[in-house]
Parts: structure tokens; sequence; C-alpha cells
């Protein structure tokens, strides 16, 4: 059993192969089959894409356990290591995914597999394999000092919030179920934060490398800012999308997603991981073989190319309950882009150049 093949998944269609059904134990589960959209509402593909990843996840536990035991009965078969490390970077325990790549890549030379490897490992990136591959990211734990910490905290807990829009601006709870600050709380934090955001860029593009989009660390004082201050609590999620795929001028020119993550400790809730598929960002695609999964830490900003599939996992309170307002999963996110961007006219008080984005 691998996680690969489990099924092929696109934001506007699910394809599920190389079978309809997949084992669970002994039984048969069956895969419901969606070929389009024009087959079924987008309400019936959310439903029936929930069900399919609810399945894939529990699967992916298993892989790994049958994995192992066939390595212990071929522990030279490279292709097993590089299965098991793919199905460990799926639950995101990145240090045994290390592990199983470095295993995979002394037996035997495999292009995406050394980039995994150095993606996870925060290497210098090699030169990018071709077709689909681990998305890369820059991670920067202990983003803010404390005293800045609290100034975020009380901006965000004296804020109002609306429904987090999707694409063009609508509103679409089958995709989406989030919540974003209405102003003044985006330019009240952007007036501090979009200072430490620009400091930390020159390390996360030299990290990101030929990922970078043509964004270089010497120039990160003249690149634009959008910021956005986004709640998800019970039931919150974000199915699998990209930053700059519904090609408004403004999403067009977004190069850099970033997302800095913050929460009471302990955490409240479960869920609200951020899954990176690995992407074929030449041929702009994608298909659920295997993903990078980054569990919300505190504290913690993490940066990766706009043109890369992902999306949030479904939040849920941690002890089976209620979760508070103040409890949930908080960001500050947004988009780095090439230009300075203009200001809107109520912006007068944010940082000049920058724009304040629309609630997406």
């Amino acid at each position: 059993l691998s996680p690969a093949g489990l099924c092929q998944h696109h934001c506007q269609r699910i394809v599920v192969h190389p079978r309809d059904t997949v084992a669970r134990g002994t039984q048969e589960v069956e895969i419901p089959k969606v070929s389009s959209v024009a087959q079924a509402t987008r309400e019936q593909v959310a439903r029936r894409r929930a069900r399919v990843v609810g399945i894939s996840e529990r699967l992916v536990a298993q892989a790994e356990k049958t994995l192992q035991r066939r390595i212990a009965a071929h522990p030279r078969d490279a292709g097993l290591w590089r299965r098991l490390a793919d199905t460990q970077r799926m639950l995101g325990r990145f240090a045994d995914a290390r592990e199983s790549y470095r295993r995979s890549l002394a037996l035997a030379p495999d292009a995406a597999a050394d980039w995994a490897h150095s993606v996870l490992a925060s290497a210098p990136l090699p030169a990018p394999p071709t077709g689909e591959r681990a998305v890369p990211f820059a991670q920067i734990a202990d983003f803010l000092s404390p005293a800045e910490q609290q100034r975020l905290w009380a901006a965000t807990l004296a804020g109002n919030y609306r429904p987090a829009k999707v694409g063009r601006g609508t509103l679409d709870s089958s995709r989406r179920e989030a919540a974003t600050a209405k102003a003044p709380t985006p330019r009240t934090v952007r007036r501090w934060f979009v200072h430490k955001l620009r400091a930390a860029l020159p390390a996360a593009l030299a990290r990101l490398a030929a990922d970078s989009r043509g964004l270089r660390p010497e120039n990160a004082q003249d690149y634009g800012v959008e910021l956005n201050v986004t709640a998800h609590h019970a039931g919150g999620y974000y199915t699998c999308h990209t930053d700059n795929g519904d090609s408004t001028p403004l999403q067009a020119g977004r190069r850099i997603s970033y997302v800095y993550y913050f929460h009471r400790e302990p955490r409240r809730f479960t869920g609200g991981d951020l899954l990176l598929y690995d992407t074929d960002y030449e041929a702009q695609d994608w298909a659920m073989r295997a993903y990078s999964r980054l569990l919300p830490a505190d504290n913690t900003l993490v940066l990766f190319p706009s043109d890369s599939y992902h999306e949030i996992t479904k939040v849920a309170p941690a002890n089976g309950e209620a979760l508070p307002f103040g409890d949930g999963r908080f960001t500050v996110n947004g988009w780095i882009h090439e230009t300075r961007l203009a200001p809107r006219p109520a912006a007068r008080s944010g940082s000049p150049g920058d724009a304040q984005p629309p609630n997406e």
C-alpha cells in the first residue's frame, strides 16, 4: 500500500485511480466518481472530495506501517524507501522523511527524491527536477518578540470579522470557511508587521532560490505586500487552490505567499494544517500523490511560491466541545509582489506604496 496512486485530485475534478475502491482493513470502501463539475454541483463535489481525502488520510498512516514491513524484508529497495519518505512527509514527520530519503538516495539516484530531501533539510536546493516536485518553503520560528505578539493579539481580539471570500471576491462555503478582519485591523497590523516581514525576506528568498519567482534578496525593500488577518475556528478550512490562479490583475502579480501563525498555548484546536501538494509548475498541474504537511506552529512564519497548490485542513476543538473565538487558529497572511502596489485611498495610514487588498 502506498500513498502514491490513492487518488488523483484536481481542484475542479476528482479522478480516482486505479480502482474505484480502496482497501480499509478487510473491507472495500467505495469512492464516489466525479469526473467534472458539469456532472455534479459544487456542493456534491465538496462532499465527495471530503470523503476521498478523509479515506486517503487514514490510508497514509496504514501505508507507513505496510512499507516498513516491506522494507524489513527488502532493505535495499530504493523505491520502497522513497515511498516511505513520501508517506512520512505527508504525515508531517519531516525528520523521519529526511532519513528515509537519505536511505533511498544512498541506494539509487533520484532527482525528485534529492529535491524533496533538500526541501525538508533546509539545505541548498539543487536544480529543480521536471514534473511534479515537493513545494519549497522557508520556515522562520520565533518570528515576533513577546511584545510584538502582545501587540498583535490586542489588535486581533479587538477587531471585527466577516466571512472570507475566494477567487474574484465571492463567498463559497463549499470551498472555504474562515473569517478575515475588517478595517482598521489589517491597517493597524501592517504599520509594523510589514517592516518585520521585509527584514526576513532576503533569507527566505535565498532559501527558495530558483523558486523565488524572480524576486531577489537584495531588492526585498522594493516589493509590494498584501496583508490580511484571518481566523479559522471550528469547521474552518480552505480546499485546494493556488494564490494567483484566478487572474485578476492583483492576484496575477502574486509571487510569494506568506503565513504567520499565532494561537494560544497550549493549542486548543486540532487540524488547520497546511498541505503543500507536489506541483508541476511548468504545466501548472498537480495530483494528490504526495504533499508536505506543515502543522500550525505558534509564532512561526512560512513562505512558499504563490503558484503552488495547497489547502488548509479542517479545524476542530481539541476537547471535542466548543472553541471560543480567542482559542482558534489565527494568521497574518498575504502575498509578496515584484512591484510596489498602489495604496487604496482608505489606507492612508498604511505603509507607503503598499495596497490594502480585497478581502480574499
